[in-house]
Protein backbone atom coordinates (compact mmCIF):
# COMPACT_ATOMS: atom_id res chain seq x y z
CA UNK A 1 0.00 0.00 0.00
CA UNK A 2 1.40 3.64 -0.79
CA UNK A 3 1.32 6.48 1.82
CA UNK A 4 1.23 10.27 0.51
CA UNK A 5 3.23 12.28 3.38
CA UNK A 6 4.19 15.86 3.27
CA UNK A 7 7.02 17.21 5.16
CA UNK A 8 9.23 20.47 6.17
CA UNK A 9 12.32 21.24 4.27
CA UNK A 10 14.49 21.50 7.45
CA UNK A 11 12.57 17.14 7.60
CA UNK A 12 13.38 16.61 3.88
CA UNK A 13 16.72 16.95 4.13
CA UNK A 14 17.07 14.46 7.27
CA UNK A 15 14.56 12.58 5.20
CA UNK A 16 16.70 12.23 1.38
CA UNK A 17 19.01 9.51 2.52
CA UNK A 18 16.57 7.51 3.77
CA UNK A 19 14.49 7.77 1.28
CA UNK A 20 17.01 6.72 -1.50
CA UNK A 21 17.75 3.69 0.21
CA UNK A 22 14.07 2.47 0.70
CA UNK A 23 11.89 3.89 -1.51
CA UNK A 24 11.14 4.62 -5.62
CA UNK A 25 8.66 6.95 -4.54
CA UNK A 26 7.40 9.70 -6.23
CA UNK A 27 8.16 13.48 -5.25
CA UNK A 28 5.11 16.16 -6.09
CA UNK A 29 5.29 19.70 -5.29
CA UNK A 30 5.71 21.01 -1.70
CA UNK A 31 7.70 18.38 -0.74
CA UNK A 32 4.57 15.83 -1.25
CA UNK A 33 5.77 11.95 -1.18
CA UNK A 34 4.18 8.83 -2.43
CA UNK A 35 5.85 5.98 -0.53
CA UNK A 36 5.81 2.54 0.48
CA UNK A 37 5.12 1.65 3.75
CA UNK A 38 8.26 0.41 4.43
CA UNK A 39 9.59 3.51 3.71
CA UNK A 40 6.88 5.65 5.64
CA UNK A 41 8.39 3.12 8.57
CA UNK A 42 11.98 4.03 7.85
CA UNK A 43 11.51 7.84 8.36
CA UNK A 44 9.53 6.99 11.46
CA UNK A 45 12.45 5.23 12.91
CA UNK A 46 14.89 7.68 12.21
CA UNK A 47 12.79 10.45 13.47
CA UNK A 48 12.17 12.30 10.71
CA UNK A 49 8.40 14.22 11.31
CA UNK A 50 5.98 14.50 8.85
CA UNK A 51 2.17 14.61 7.91
CA UNK A 52 0.25 11.98 6.43
CA UNK A 53 -2.06 12.86 3.97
Amino acid sequence: MKVVIQMSAREELKALPILLRHSPGMVFPERTYILSEQAVDALRQAGVRFKVL
